[in-house]
C-alpha cells in the first residue's frame, strides 16, 4: 500500500537569481533549521514580516490645484497692477514714480510665480512645465524679450519689464494657471509626456497698422476678436489670448498672440475643419493641417471684412515666401550692418536670387532666353514634373521655386511671357494728327475758366474798412455784383417771393438726399454682385473636383480623394455656405454677373454725376437766398435821407 502524504498538491513552480554570497547565506539557513530550501521558503512567506516600501510621489491632484490657485492668483494681481501702472502712467506727472514703483512689484510677482512653476517642473520630472516652457510662453507675453536671443530684457535692477498696453486672459483653465491647468490635463490623460510630442500650439493674428489709425481699431476690440476667435474655432483647449500694441518691428500693427494646449480636454462638435473622429474627442490633440490652416485664414479674412479692417487675401499664395528664419536672418544682417555703420541694406541669400530672377525676366522674352540670362549670372534654372527650381555656384543643392514664391515659379514665369508677347503684337503707334495744339488747349481751357467765372455766383463778403480804402472798395464792387447776379438769378427762376426761393431750397436738398440714398443703394447691390461673383468663379473652379468625387464608387475611396483635396472642398463648402446664408438657391452664371455688375457701375457714375449737379444747385440756391437776405437787411439799415420826402 503506498505511502500518504497529508500536503497539497502543488504544480506552480517559481524561480529566481540569487547572487554567490545570497545564496550561500540562504543555504546556510536552511541546514541550520534542519528544512529544505523550498519548505524554507514557503515558510518565510507565511510567517516573515515584510515592511512594504512607500513610494512618495510629489505628483496629485490637490498640490497641482494647491499651486495653479496660487500662480492663477498671482497672475491676477499683476495684471491689476499693470492697469494701476498704465492709469498712473497716463496722468503723468507726479505719478511717474508710483507707475515704475508698481511696474516693480509687478516684475517682482512675476519673478515669485515662474519660480514656482520652474521649481514644481523640477519636481514632477517636468517635461510638462519646463521642458514645453509653457509657463515661459507666458513670460514671453506678459515681459519684454529681446528680439533675436528671445531672453527677457531687464531693468538696471535685474528685474522683468512689463510690456506696454497689453491684454492677457486665459480660457478654459478654470481658477489655475494656465501651465498647472496644462499640466493637470496632460497627467490625466497620460498624453505630452515625451520630449518630441508637440505640447501646445501658438497662432498669431496680425493686422493691418492702418487700422489704428483708420479704421479705430483698439487694443481692446483686438482682444476681444481674438477671444471670439479662440472660442469659436478651438473649443475644448486650454488657451492664452493675448494682444500687443506693437510687435518687433515697431511698425504699429495691434496682434493678438493664442496659444493652446494641444491637448482637448473636452468633447465638441465636428468643425470644417476637422475630418477624423478623433479631432472631436476629450483626451485627442489638435492637428495643424493645410486643411485646417486655409480654414483659418479664411476665417481672418471674412472677419476682418466683417469689421471693416484692412485685410490681404491670406488664400493665394504670396509673391514672396518669406519663412521666418529668413526674416530673423535679415534682421539680423540688418541690425550689424547698422551697428556697424555702414547704410548698406542686407540681403539674404533667397533675396539675392530673387533679385537676380526678377532682373532676367524683365529682359528676356521666352523661357530659354531667360535660362540663358540666369546662367549668366551664375545661376541654373531645371524644370522637372511642371515645377523650377535654382542652383547658385555656391550651393550644392537648388532652392525650388516654391521656397522662393509664387512669383518665380512656372505658371508666373510662363504668365509673364505671354503678356510680354500680347504687348508686341498689339503695340501700335498713336495717332496724334487729330489732337489741337499747345496753344489751342490752353485757350480752350482759359475760355472754360472765364465763363465758368462769369456764370459763377459767390457769397457776398464782409465790408472791413482796417483792410484799407482800396479794399473797401473792391468788397462794395463785388458785393454789387453778385447781388445783381442774385436777383437776375431770382429773376430767371420764376421766383415772386422768398418763401417761393425757400421752398425750391428744400425741394433742391430733398432731391440730392434720394439721390444719395439711391447711390448707396446701388453700391450696396454693386459690392452684393461683386461678391457673389467671387464666390461664384471660387465655387466654379472646383468643378473637376465635384465630378471626380461623384464618380468615385466606395466611401474609402471618397475618404482618401477627401484628404488629397482638403483646400479645394474647404473652399466649396464656404461658397456652398455663403448660398445658403443668402438664400441663392439657382447659381447664376459668371457672365450675367458680369454684366449686373457693369450696368450697376455705369448707374453708379451716372449717380455720382447726377449728386454733384444736385448738390451744386443746393448750393447755388442757398447762395442766392444769403444775398438776397443780405441786400435786403442792408437797405433796411440804411439811414435816410432828411431831405427825403415822405
Amino acid at each position: 500500500m503506498p505511502k500518504k502524504y497529508n500536503t497539497p498538491k502543488r504544480s506552480i513552480v517559481v524561480k529566481t537569481r540569487m547572487t554567490n554570497e545570497e545564496y550561500a547565506d540562504f543555504t546556510e539557513r536552511a541546514k541550520f533549521c534542519g528544512i529544505s530550501h523550498s519548505e524554507f521558503i514557503r515558510q518565510a512567506i507565511e510567517n516573515a514580516v515584510i515592511k512594504p516600501i512607500i513610494t512618495v510621489s510629489p505628483i496629485n491632484e490637490k498640490l497641482l490645484s494647491a499651486v495653479g490657485s496660487l500662480t492663477a492668483q498671482l497672475g491676477k494681481i499683476g495684471g491689476n497692477l499693470n492697469q494701476i501702472a498704465r492709469f498712473l502712467n497716463e496722468h503723468g506727472t507726479p505719478y511717474n514714480y508710483l507707475s515704475s514703483e508698481v511696474r516693480a512689484a509687478i516684475a517682482n510677482l512675476a519673478d515669485l510665480k515662474f519660480e514656482i512653476l520652474r521649481k514644481v517642473g523640477d519636481a514632477v520630472g517636468d517635461v510638462q512645465t519646463y521642458k514645453c516652457r509653457l509657463w515661459r510662453t507666458e513670460k514671453y507675453l506678459l515681459f519684454e524679450h529681446d528680439e533675436f536671443t528671445n531672453n527677457p530684457i531687464l531693468d538696471e535692477n535685474s528685474r522683468l519689464i512689463p510690456r506696454e498696453n497689453c491684454r492677457f486672459v486665459t480660457l478654459n483653465c478654470g481658477e489655475d494657471d494656465f501651465a498647472i491647468a496644462c499640466m493637470k490635463s496632460n497627467l490625466q490623460y497620460g498624453k505630452n509626456r515625451n520630449r518630441g510630442d508637440i505640447k501646445s500650439h501658438h497662432y498669431i493674428i496680425s493686422f493691418d497698422p492702418r487700422d489704428s489709425v483708420e479704421n479705430g481699431l483698439t487694443v481692446d476690440h483686438a482682444q476681444t476678436l481674438g477671444e471670439q476667435f479662440c472660442k469659436e474655432h478651438f473649443l475644448g483647449h486650454q488657451a492664452i489670448v493675448c494682444t500687443h500694441a506693437d510687435g518687433h518691428n515697431h511698425s504699429g500693427n495691434i496682434h493678438c498672440h493664442i496659444v493652446i494646449n494641444s491637448l482637448r480636454i473636452e468633447d465638441v462638435p465636428l468643425l470644417p475643419y476637422m475630418d477624423r473622429p478623433a479631432d472631436t474627442k476629450a483626451g485627442c490633440k489638435h492637428r495643424c493641417t493645410k486643411a485646417a490652416m486655409n480654414y483659418f485664414r479664411a476665417e481672418v479674412m471674412d472677419m476682418c471684412q466683417r469689421e471693416g479692417l484692412y485685410q490681404i487675401d491670406l488664400l493665394d499664395g504670396n509673391g514672396e515666401r518669406i519663412t521666418e528664419g529668413e526674416y530673423w536672418t535679415r534682421r539680423r544682417g540688418q541690425a550689424e550692418l547698422s551697428a556697424s555703420g555702414k547704410p548698406t541694406k542686407f540681403e539674404t541669400d533667397k533675396e539675392k536670387l530673387r533679385n537676380v530672377i526678377r532682373s532676367a525676366l524683365s529682359s528676356a522674352n521666352d523661357f530659354d532666353e531667360f535660362a540663358e540670362l540666369l546662367l549668366r549670372e551664375g545661376v541654373t534654372v531645371k524644370q522637372s514634373r511642371g515645377r523650377l527650381s535654382y542652383l547658385t555656384s555656391d550651393r550644392a543643392k537648388p532652392i525650388t521655386a516654391r521656397r522662393l514664391g509664387d512669383d518665380f515659379d512656372l505658371a508666373a514665369i510662363n504668365a509673364v511671357f505671354e503678356q510680354k508677347s500680347r504687348q508686341l503684337a498689339q503695340k501700335a503707334m498713336p495717332d496724334i494728327s487729330s489732337r489741337p495744339s499747345i496753344l489751342e488747349r490752353l485757350q480752350t481751357a482759359k475760355n472754360a475758366k472765364i465763363g465758368t467765372y462769369h456764370d459763377s455766383i459767390s457769397r457776398m463778403v464782409d465790408v472791413t474798412p482796417e483792410k484799407g480804402a482800396g479794399f473797401e472798395h473792391w468788397t462794395k464792387v463785388f458785393n454789387l455784383k453778385q447781388s445783381a447776379k442774385s436777383v437776375a438769378e431770382l429773376e430767371k427762376y420764376g421766383f415772386k417771393s422768398l418763401e417761393d426761393l425757400q421752398s425750391a431750397i428744400a425741394l433742391a436738398k430733398a432731391d440730392e438726399r434720394d439721390c444719395r440714398e439711391t447711390l448707396k443703394a446701388v453700391e450696396t447691390d454693386l459690392y452684393g454682385k461683386k461678391e457673389l461673383q467671387k464666390r461664384v468663379l471660387a465655387y466654379e473652379n472646383t468643378k473637376p473636383i465635384r465630378d471626380e468625387y461623384r464618380s468615385l464608387k466606395s466611401d474609402r475611396a471618397k475618404a482618401k480623394f477627401r484628404k488629397q483635396h482638403e483646400s479645394e472642398f474647404i473652399i466649396m463648402e464656404s461658397a456652398k455656405r455663403y448660398f445658403a446664408e443668402h438664400g441663392i438657391t439657382k447659381i447664376p452664371s459668371y457672365k450675367v454677373l458680369q454684366a449686373d455688375i457693369e450696368r450697376l457701375t455705369s448707374q453708379q457714375n451716372e449717380l455720382y454725376e447726377e449728386l454733384h449737379e444736385k448738390r451744386d444747385e443746393v448750393k447755388r440756391l442757398k447762395t442766392i437766398a444769403d444775398n438776397i437776405d443780405r441786400t435786403l437787411h442792408e437797405e433796411s439799415n440804411k439811414p435816410k435821407d432828411k431831405n427825403q420826402e415822405i
